[in-house]
């Protein structure tokens, strides 16, 4: 094998396309190959050129490949799990990109072959790209990249996506794949339910005529939360029931003291300021530099086995 070594991108949306071409303008692999199932999509991605080879099918793109990306919808990845893990050469670095790392992990431990290395992953981005939106390598910077290798994922495989965070200007965030559906439920399904929520009482409202006509920016930007792929979005629902119902229930409790005090006539003080208050917080925290922020890190790894 070269040193420098061919990796994988199955799924060409928005995110894998993305992925192929700031993997592609890295300049770390010897090739970067992409593969779809959809005609069209991949026909864009090919246009777009966000990777060097495309190949009619998944198990011809995995051959060879030390490094495979899944970027498929969450209702096929088993499937191209099943069709791509006896075609992986041992040591490949296999890494599902999925917001359910939970479900991607134990899919992983059922199908792939032990010989590979798996490791779930979420990439965090900063700023959502516009819907379609051309790819472009740059929506990762400054992002986190969420990891959750298996029990089994050989250390080289971990140091090797720790670096390649870096490559992409991302922070390496390593977390329970448990743990981290529990999060992601409250920080990034939550904003898109309520949204939803939002506007499915708006919309079905007596005065829907009235209000549509005085709904402005603001109407805009919580509605552009909903405009997601319906079954991908309610597929993410099915695979985050329990820890979207203990944010509901915190939602309905926060929610439900503002509406009481709000008939007692003693609205909550500072309601507004101490919200403003977290989210600067927040917004100076995602500016540290990532030595500074307290994140986990992982053992150092021994003498890299893997020729990246």
């Amino acid at each position: 094998m070269s040193e420098r070594a061919t990796v994988t991108v199955l799924g060409l949306g928005a995110l894998g396309a993305s992925l192929a071409l700031a993997l592609k303008q890295s300049g770390r692999f010897a090739q970067v190959v992409a593969w779809d199932a959809d005609f069209d999509v991949s026909r864009r991605a090919q246009r777009a050129a966000v990777a060097d080879r495309f190949v009619a099918s998944a198990p011809e793109s995995v051959r060879q490949a030390a490094a495979v990306f899944l970027a498929v919808s969450h209702d096929t990845l088993r499937d191209v799990l099943v069709a791509t893990g006896p075609h992986l050469s041992p040591g490949t670095v296999v890494c599902a990109v999925d917001e359910s790392q939970e479900r991607a992990s134990v899919l992983a431990a059922e199908v792939l072959p032990a010989s590979v290395s798996f490791v779930a992953a979420d990439p965090v981005l900063l700023v959502r790209p516009a819907a379609g939106a051309p790819p472009a390598a740059t929506i990762f910077r400054g992002g986190v990249l969420c990891l959750a290798p298996s029990l089994s994922a050989h250390p080289d495989a971990v140091a090797y996506l720790t670096a390649l965070a870096e490559t992409l200007e991302m922070e390496p965030f390593f977390v329970d794949a448990r743990e981290h559906d529990a999060f992601a439920s409250g920080i990034v399904r939550l904003p898109s339910v309520l949204a939803a929520a939002y506007v499915r009482v708006t919309g079905r409202a007596s005065s829907w005529r009235e209000l549509g006509r005085i709904a402005g920016g603001e109407y805009h930007q919580i509605g552009a939360l909903t405009d997601l792929d319906a079954d991908a979005g309610q597929a993410a629902l099915a695979a985050t029931r329990e820890p979207l119902v203990r944010w509901l229930d915190e939602m309905i409790a926060e929610l439900t003291a503002l509406r009481d005090g709000l008939q007692d006539g003693q609205e909550p003080a500072g309601f507004y300021a101490s919200a403003g208050e977290t989210w600067r917080a927040w917004l100076v925290s995602r500016r540290q530099p990532p030595e500074l922020a307290d994140l986990p890190k992982p053992p150092p790894p021994p003498k890299r086995r893997f020729p990246f």
